[in-house]
């Protein structure tokens, strides 16, 4: 008679959880069904797995968490999934891809960081201490056809989730509690050479961006390369994001550089829940002015076909733009109580814009810090639309509702041309344009 799956109870007489786990992940290989960890561990009698190495994921491997709770012991330094070639020197190469690996849960199904070991992006490396990717709570490395679905994620040591070289996946119905306890706690971060993911249905809280989008050159992302395989982040799909951030971060973010491209990407349906106390530093946070590598800056050209769309945020900025951005569209921007400046251009070089409907509530109230390389704005009037020394041209923006509390529609300096249309102020006394070098073509 052929089982329907394998319980890591079968193995119970093993001396920890992680290889009772393993185990039944090693027996369900070849069988192609499915293993299912439930609540209860029969070794310990405890409602916990408690997990000293890492669970190593093959080609086919379905796992349901089935209303369970998997924690890291203390002061070990291991994910808690990752695939078997990841980070070995066959998941560098295309035969050491793996395909169609399956993680989710069902009922409350939790993995748990637990008490924080200590290992960071500054002490990496050092004394012993492995690589800061060793933090993250799962990690595919050179995986086609995935889902991670149904899964609360709390206490995280460092990002929740990080794919490199990754492809037709979908990540959805995550859940994060982060305690701002430690540095980088992001939600889900796909990295240089994922695309074709969609990343849905995401809530709760991050102590930094929840979903990054990050396409970079850095050591890390130099040992992971792949073989012959696209380096570029492309064809993503991010949408119903509902969650708040610990730190000055963004719901969202979108980084490239060094000659890495980043194109057609959709963002949408992002909702900043912030309650009092904290506030987004961009609810969308596209390109910098600091990158992580010798190799330069993004370019025109590098990065391009993003959309974003139905954004309610409280955010310091809405949408923050810096160093290049082309062939973007951006709909529906709607701030709320302290929110701040709607669109904000930060020094760069940008080309067809569209922008619609950017709308402020009647009771915005608000002042604003910078959260690009460090450097800090502060204004003395506030706007809708604003350019820091910004190079953009071919810029359409229909449709504005000024803020109470705005200066001015347009503001800022830089080497700007722009048509706009249908433009409202809830103020009277806000002027259209506050900078001298913004030209509005009619």
């Amino acid at each position: 008679m052929k089982r329907n799956f394998y319980n890591p109870n079968e193995f119970a007489y093993l001396k920890d959880d992680s290889a009772m786990i393993q185990a039944a992940i090693d027996a369900a290989k070849d069988s192609g069904v499915k293993v299912q960890i439930p609540r209860v561990n029969l070794r310990t009698g405890k409602n916990r797995w408690e997990i000293t190495r890492a669970i190593e994921l093959y080609t086919g491997t379905v796992v349901e968490l089935d209303n369970c709770h998997l924690r890291l012991v203390d002061n070990v330094y291991c994910n808690i999934f990752k695939n078997f070639n990841g980070r070995k020197e066959l998941g560098n190469t295309m035969e050491g891809r793996q395909y169609d690996i399956h993680i989710y849960g069902m009922g409350n199904a939790i993995l748990d960081g637990g008490k924080h070991n200590g290992l960071t992006e500054k002490t990496q490396l050092i004394n012993g201490l492995p690589s800061i990717i060793e933090n993250t709570s799962i990690h595919f490395h050179n995986v086609e056809r995935f889902t991670i679905e149904n899964i609360r994620i709390i206490n995280q040591r460092h990002w929740g989730m990080t794919f490199h070289y990754s492809s037709e996946g979908r990540i959805s119905n995550i859940d994060f509690m982060a305690h701002n306890n430690a540095p980088n706690q992001d939600g889900i971060d796909l990295r240089t050479g994922c695309n074709n993911i969609i990343i849905e249905n995401i809530t709760g809280c991050t102590g930094d961006d929840t979903v990054a989008l990050t396409c970079l050159d850095g050591s890390t992302e130099r040992l992971l390369a792949v073989d012959n395989m696209d380096p570029d982040l492309h064809s993503i799909i991010v949408r119903n994001i509902s969650t708040y951030v610990t730190g000055n971060h963004a719901i969202v973010r979108l980084l490239n550089h060094g000659g890495k491209k980043l194109y057609n990407i959709i963002v949408e349906n992002i909702l900043d829940r912030s309650p009092d106390g904290y506030r987004p530093g961009a609810a969308v946070r596209i390109g910098e002015q600091h990158y992580y590598s010798d190799s330069g800056p993004a370019r025109l050209g590098d990065t391009y076909g993003i959309t974003v769309r139905n954004v309610v945020t409280r955010a310091r900025f809405g949408i923050f733009i810096s160093c290049t951005l082309q062939d973007a569209y951006i709909d529906n921007i709607q701030l709320f109580k302290d929110g701040g400046t709607g669109i904000f251009f930060n020094e760069g070089i940008m080309r067809n814009i569209h922008i619609k409907d950017v709308r402020y509530s009647m009771d915005c109230e608000t002042d604003e810090i910078s959260i690009d390389g460090g450097a800090i704005f502060r204004f003395d009037s506030l706007c809708a639309i604003y350019f820091n020394n910004a190079n953009c041209k071919l810029v359409s923006v229909q449709g504005v509702t000024a803020g109470n509390s705005l200066s001015s529609v347009f503001g800022g300096s830089g080497d700007v041309s722009l048509k706009a249309e249908d433009i409202i102020t809830l103020n009277p006394d806000t002027r259209l344009v506050g900078g001298e070098d913004i030209e509005i073509i009619k």
